[in-house]
């Protein structure tokens, strides 16, 4: 079972990043999908974020995006590993035992070796730093004197000098990222999405239809949001990061306990290498951030839980706000208050007992952050939320777990999700990066295409850096599908030989119960919370 007690975070800084290199991109090439968060110097008028017109609100998010900054990339890299059932035998329960014993028990465990980045970056000259958002990100631990100190500098809009392959540098991060199809793991992603096209790739489209056909393009490992998952694919109907992120850790803890098929992490740490490279120093640059849940924790009778932060993520009040924020104490509310009481109830108390008895014994002098919830924001520590939550919708809903977890079998299996992003204030309530017989792409797009991939067209038909290990089959696969996805999504098909289109916004209603929730739209509240 994983110890989310001391999740660590490596802060990379323009100090370390030429160190750091060769092993980041190593582990982007070994991972199965690839965790995404920003952190911004501003997200704008929040009234933007409900213009119901996609194409006004897209260029109003667009005019946002140009005069701010990101300030902060949070990368989790999530690779499968081939578990052994034999490990910690002693720990597992006797049904388990029993089962390893006589053999009947098969892959149940999902085990992943994750690795987190916290990146702080500005972009060169002058941009807009809002107060409200500076302040937020403070009180929740962003180090300001780091980052002005020490912040990795990148150019926005299109490149300023020809493109260099072994140049270190974010855009040249994002270009294998690209390139090696990894899926793209966002949650409610639209605004992060259109900051990496503008600061991390080329000048934005004029019009939302080529930035739909021209993302289409780019990731073809697929597109994922959580929030967009969970809004239409489950019956939850709370659906910001941090509930799913606690919510999905109690499950996998009660999964455990029943002997079902569940998660292991393992938090991968520099190499010796690397350790040497870096001197005394490398200690300084990890975070670690106390993550794990505490079940049935002891609330006073007097206190009441923020409707508004339950529902949502976000109280207007903030601090002043003298109701509780704990997201502890908001999902044991949940289970006590089910319908099915008594079978919570028991289930609570297995969660609990399992999660107090699987501790490693170990006790650690570092100062670990986020011990209080009520709000974690951190673009590393959003990342790794992020990644959990995904693979635990992987888990849960993946038919059967192959073998060898490889790229190919992933994309086939999740394409229903795959490369839709969750929109509010909508009647569709989805934005659908899908192909169209009627729009085409930007001209920047194609352009940045055949620099990065040498063709005469911009549909990235290249792989510059594959890791994939059954060529032949990803080729084959291509001829039919043109985004692939975690979990085996796929987006919508089409050959890699069609003509550049653009995406349509058509996309699957919203269930009723979800049409009632109220919330702010995407980075909206990703200063304001995490939404």
């Amino acid at each position: 079972m994983q110890n989310l007690e001391r999740v660590p975070c490596f802060n990379v800084t323009k100090e370390n990043l030429k160190s750091v290199w060769p092993s980041l991109v190593e582990k982007i090439k070994k991972c199965t999908f690839v965790g995404v968060d920003f952190e911004f110097s501003g997200i704008g008028d929040k009234i933007d974020y409900g213009i119901k017109d996609l194409e006004i609100r897209y260029k109003l998010l667009a005019e946002i995006v140009k005069e701010r900054s990101i300030i902060s990339i949070g990368l989790s890299l999530f690779e499968f590993d081939e578990p052994d059932q034999n490990a910690n035998v002693g720990q597992q329960s006797a049904k388990r035992r029993k089962k390893l014993a006589d053999g009947q028990l098969e892959n149940e465990i999902w085990n992943y070796k994750v690795n987190n980045y916290n990146i702080f970056c500005e972009c060169e000259g002058d941009y807009i730093k809002e107060d409200q958002a500076l302040e937020f990100l403070k009180k929740h631990g962003f180090d300001f004197d780091v980052h002005s100190k020490q912040a990795i500098r990148y150019t926005k809009g299109n490149d300023s000098a020809p493109i260099d392959e072994n140049e270190i540098s974010l855009r040249n991060l994002f270009i294998k990222i690209i390139s090696l199809r990894r899926p793209f793991v966002l949650h409610n992603g639209l605004l992060d999405l259109i900051y990496f096209y503008h600061h991390l790739y080329c000048e934005l489209p004029d019009n939302c239809q080529a930035f739909i056909v021209d993302i289409n393009e780019l990731f073809k490992g697929g597109i994922y949001d959580t929030k967009f998952i969970c809004e239409l694919n489950t019956d939850l109907k709370i659906s910001f990061l941090e509930y799913l992120f606690y919510y999905t850790q109690r499950m996998n803890i009660l999964k455990i306990a029943y002997d079902d098929d569940h998660l292991t992490l393992c938090f991968n740490q520099l190499n010796e290498v690397l350790n040497d490279e870096l001197g005394t120093n490398s200690k300084f640059y990890y975070d670690y951030g106390n993550l794990k849940t505490q079940i049935l924790k002891m609330k006073p009778d007097d206190l009441e839980l923020c409707k508004s932060y339950r529902n949502v993520g976000w109280c207007k009040e903030r601090d002043e706000c003298k109701k509780s924020h704990n997201i502890d104490f908001i999902l044991d509310a949940k289970f006590d208050n089910s319908k099915t009481k008594n079978r919570y109830t028991k289930d609570l108390k297995l969660m609990k007992e399992l999660n107090e008895n699987k501790g490693n014994g170990v006790q650690y002098d570092d100062i670990i952050r986020f011990s209080e919830k009520g709000g974690v924001h951190s673009a590393g520590y959003d990342a790794f939320m992020t990644s959990f939550v995904f693979a635990y919708f992987v888990l849960e809903y993946y038919e059967d777990m192959p073998l060898k977890m490889d790229q190919i079998s992933l994309r086939r299996k999740l394409r229903y999700i795959s490369n839709r992003i969750y929109l509010p204030f909508t009647s569709k309530h989805t934005l659908h990066f899908k192909k169209s017989e009627f729009s085409h792409n930007s001209r920047n797009h194609r352009i940045k295409c055949d620099l990065i991939f040498g063709l005469p067209n911009s549909n990235c038909k290249r792989d510059p850096v594959s890791t994939i290990s059954n060529s032949t089959n990803e080729t084959s696969s291509e001829t039919s599908v043109q985004t692939v996805s975690l979990n085996g999504i796929m987006t919508e098909n089409s050959s890699d030989n069609s003509t550049p289109t653009t995406a349509s916004s058509n996309s699957t209603e919203m269930s009723s119960d979800n049409n009632s929730m109220q919330i702010n739209p995407t980075k909206s509240t990703k200063i304001s919370s995490d939404n």
